[in-house]
């Protein structure tokens, strides 16, 4: 039964790792924008770490979804070599993306005031596109320690992961495909509910963190990640067509 187990347990770990990585990357945050949350007492401090893993936990499933998928799919082709160099991969590359997003927001807070949201992709096109691409070497000369605080957060991942990952068992027999795919199908049902942390009716978004807090020390509940996600496909306010109008006569 251990050995039937053992890749769950597995990735409950890694999972419990990327929670510890999200809270090193809050707690950087806070030391790099102390002035900003300076008077927010130590109890407080470390009630908002706590309540933020709920939003974390919801970003974390989203983001590794497919490696969740593929890493529990109930077949034997997962044990092979090949099989598990993908899973390791892809656990690194799409978390490195994450942490990378935690991390800018350790310089560019400052000069926000908010969580990095979806909005930061407009400064991959048009003018502001190409301004940015000029000021990215003058950001990085400044901010050269975030640079290299990422660079030891990717490394830590891949490490992490090859500790974890355990020896795979190579052979299955006939009872085994039954346990996965049981483990399958209730693992599946427990991931949901973390992504949409809890049974409410509606998943968890940004609103969310105001029941821990104030406004102004939401940034601390949430994750660059979580915000991207949960801003992606929010339009901007488009004027009522009868404003459109009313504005055209009044240039006429």
């Amino acid at each position: 039964m251990l050995i039937r187990t053992k890749n769950l347990f597995t990735l409950f770990k890694l999972i419990g790792v990327l929670v510890g990585l999200y809270s090193v990357c809050r707690l950087l945050f806070y030391i790099f924008n102390y002035t900003y949350f300076s008077d927010l007492h130590y109890l407080e401090l470390l009630k908002l770490f706590f309540f933020s893993i709920r939003f974390d936990l919801s970003v974390i499933i989203l983001t590794n979804s497919l490696f969740i998928f593929l890493y529990l799919w109930p077949f034997s082709i997962r044990e092979t070599a090949g099989y598990r160099s993908i899973l390791k991969w892809l656990f690194v590359i799409v978390n490195s993306v994450a942490m990378f997003a935690n991390c800018v927001d350790l310089a560019y807070f400052q000069f926000t005031l908010k969580r990095t949201n979806s909005s930061v992709f407009n400064f991959f096109t048009g003018q502001i596109g190409h301004d940015f691409f000029q000021l990215l070497p003058i950001f990085l000369k400044d901010y050269w320690y975030v640079l290299i605080i990422f660079s030891f957060l990717v490394v830590s991942l891949y490490y992490i992961y090859q500790k974890i990952e355990p020896d795979r068992f190579l052979s299955w027999r006939i009872p085994d495909y039954f346990y996965q795919i049981w483990y399958f199908i209730i693992s599946t049902g427990i991931f949901i509910v973390l992504y949409r942390g809890g049974f409410q009716l509606k998943p968890i978004s940004i609103a969310n963190a105001s029941e821990y807090t104030s406004v102004k020390n939401i940034p601390l509940v949430i994750s660059p990640p979580f915000s991207i996600m949960k801003t992606w496909k929010v339009q901007a306010i488009e004027p009522a067509k009868e404003c459109k109008l009313r504005e055209e006569e009044l240039k006429k």
